[in-house]
């Protein structure tokens, strides 16, 4: 496998980021819903070294490098019994911040490469731009894939806390249930699909669609 070391320089730093954004709003959210846990621990803020961990920061270069793993940051601690109203749906606002920065932070990086390309300025730096797009669109779907401990499975239980029937309370428990078995079912998800592409091959289609969208 070749070696790009600019390639690999523009993607280490716009997940570096993007990761710490996408902590620090978990952080700005649970404090904007009235629970300051995160704030007093030192992760509202969007110093990477607040919310990287050691381990998953190097696994996630490694996986830069080889293009084969899976990287993590530090989760942000925030008590749902402190937000304001509904429980389910405090959480799930909470988890949604944080694929919501991710789109926020494609968007706005899509601008700019837009009016870069436009007047044709540096090539490096309108690719910077465009990396840090497909950053941050992966980073989104990739979270938002409803099996704990990411955040689509506490998005999904907020969205289900808005409705009233049986069905979905009880789906709700059975999806914060899973959260005993930690990043076991996500693990046993992506071992199936490193043979079946159950996976990778509905998020790559919608992952290039929106960066089609976006550029």
């Amino acid at each position: 496998m070749f070696f790009n070391p600019a390639q690999f320089l523009y993607l280490a730093v716009a997940l570096l980021f993007s990761l710490s954004f996408h902590e620090f709003s978990h952080a700005w959210m649970a404090d904007r819903l009235g629970d300051p846990t995160a704030r007093y621990m030192g992760r509202l803020t969007l110093n990477p070294l607040a919310h990287l961990d050691m381990y998953g920061t190097i696994f996630m270069l490694l996986a830069l490098l080889s293009g084969i793993g899976i990287g993590w940051a530090k989760p942000v601690p925030f008590n749902p019994s402190n937000l304001r109203g509904s429980y389910r749906t405090g959480i799930g606002l909470v988890s949604a911040a944080g694929p919501a920065s991710n789109l926020i932070l494609a968007v706005s990086a899509a601008i700019v490469a837009r009016i870069l390309i436009l007047f044709r300025l540096p090539n490096a730096v309108s690719l910077f731009f465009v990396y840090f797009v497909i950053v941050n669109v992966s980073l989104m779907l990739f979270n938002l894939i409803p099996l704990p401990p990411l955040d689509g499975s506490k998005v999904l239980v907020g969205i289900l806390g808005r409705f009233r029937g049986r069905w979905a309370y009880d789906l709700g428990n059975q999806l914060m249930d899973l959260e005993r078995y930690g990043i076991m079912p996500l693990f046993l998800l992506l071992i199936v699909n490193s043979f079946f592409p159950i996976l990778s091959l509905p998020l790559g289609i919608i992952s290039n669609l929106i960066i089609g969208v976006l550029l």
